[in-house]
């Protein structure tokens, strides 16, 4: 893809990569559970319902 991309005219270019750029937002804001679910341990603990075997694991 990258090395294609070289040989197009500047303005396909251009278009490529704010496409690109799209997707990979999208992917940033749209990403499925995991990574929220991460994002609320990390920034908001107290919001954030652990599971019972994370529970168990650190009450041994």
């Amino acid at each position: 893809m990258e090395i294609t991309s070289i040989f197009l005219p500047p303005n396909r270019l251009s278009e490529l990569f704010t496409f690109n750029l799209v997707q990979y937002f999208k992917n940033i804001i749209f990403i499925p559970g995991l990574i929220n679910q991460l994002f609320l341990f990390i920034f908001f603990p107290g919001l954030y319902k652990k599971p019972v075997q994370d529970q168990a694991e650190t009450a041994a």
